[in-house]
């Protein structure tokens, strides 16, 4: 559950996260690309401007390990590695590949539009240690060199994804992202709790097999192999949700989730291949995992909102972005960050 008002809000002069990254939060810090921000306060650390790299991949110590995401017609992609300094905001390093060829590479990012697909790239970061797309391996601190490992030892030395992220993945019409040696990992089907029960957004196999794929609407399960000890479907509550990651989280023990009064989106006026923002009214609300119930449902203020989203979340706090009632996709410009607590120390629904 979380307080039943922000602790603090930020409001940004540029659009508080880009593309496809997103927001971390930190034990001091709240972190975006390329803006730092006091955790306790709220109060703005740093802003830079920092040429190519638009998208955090991992922070090793006083390091954020950064990358260029592209998106150039049907693909998107990341190219290049970048260390940045957590305290100053300051570029400290580039490494796109070693000696020579890594100087020209660097100095093929001063050209304007240029994709630069030559660029070796920081897939992950294991503490101090860099792991990039090649197999080389870069000491944070420096940039360096310091040992090159396989492509192939590269997707075995990959961290597990995080709890969050395989409940997402057990959604079933989630589209499973091929590894970088072109296999795919093996279907998620959820998330294994403490006394062995799955929770997942797919229906018990006896149920599917009676009853076919719930395919309508957004669901939740908590299962053993063969019973369902609860169900939750959104549509009981009368809510709307946009179902991508940034739309609902697990954190032990609730799943948090960002839910509009009214529908999300409208057609757009013109074009039928996209859609524009419908300004509405956005809450939180907190699904007890023992339960199945929502046992909390707080209002993210009380203006329409054109979308809001669930940037990062941990045992501490939960940190959203919103956009004002007028802005567009991609340009909301405001932080809120709420502390989790007790349910004595919060209102319920």
């Amino acid at each position: 559950m979380i307080s039943n008002e922000p602790d603090w809000f930020f409001d940004s002069k540029t659009p508080v996260w880009t593309g496809y990254g997103r927001v971390w939060l930190l034990p001091e810090h709240v972190l975006g690309s390329w803006y730092c921000v006091d955790r306790d306060t709220g109060n703005s650390k740093w802003t830079s401007n920092i040429r190519r790299a638009n998208s955090i991949v991992g922070v090793a110590g006083k390091v954020v390990v950064a990358s260029e995401i592209r998106s150039d017609g049907p693909w998107t992609l990341s190219f290049g590695c970048y260390g940045v300094g957590l305290d100053s905001g300051k570029l400290l390093w580039t490494s796109h590949g070693d000696g020579r060829c890594g100087r020209l590479l660097r100095a093929l990012d001063f050209i304007p539009a240029f994709t630069n697909e030559l660029r070796d790239t920081a897939e992950f970061v294991v503490d101090s240690e860099i792991v990039c797309r090649s197999g080389r391996i870069l000491d944070a601190n420096s940039g360096k060199t310091i040992r090159r490992i396989t492509k192939k030892d590269v997707e075995l030395t990959r961290p597990t994804a995080t709890k969050a992220w395989q409940l997402y993945q057990s959604q079933p019409n989630t589209i499973t992202i091929r590894h970088a040696d072109g296999t795919s990992p093996p279907k998620v089907t959820g998330i294994q709790l403490s006394d062995g029960s799955l929770l997942t957004h797919r229906r018990s196999p006896e149920s599917e097999a009676n009853d076919g794929e719930a395919t309508d609407g957004w669901h939740l399960y908590r299962r053993t192999e063969s019973s369902e000890a609860w169900h939750f479907n959104l549509a009981t509550t009368g809510y709307h949700i946009d179902g991508n990651f940034y739309s609902y989280r697990f954190a032990d023990p609730y799943v948090y989730l960002i839910v509009s009064e009214e529908r999300q989106t409208n057609p757009h006026p013109k074009r039928n291949d996209c859609v524009v923002a419908h300004p509405t009214r956005y809450h939180c609300l907190s699904l007890d995992l023992g339960t199945g119930r929502i046992v909390q449902d707080i209002a993210i203020g009380s203006d329409e909102l054109a979308g809001c989203r669930l940037q990062d979340i941990d045992n501490r706090g939960v940190l959203l972005s919103c956009g004002s009632r007028r802005s567009e996709y991609g340009n909301w410009r405001q932080l809120r960050y709420y502390s989790r607590v007790a349910s004595a120390d919060a209102s319920t629904a």
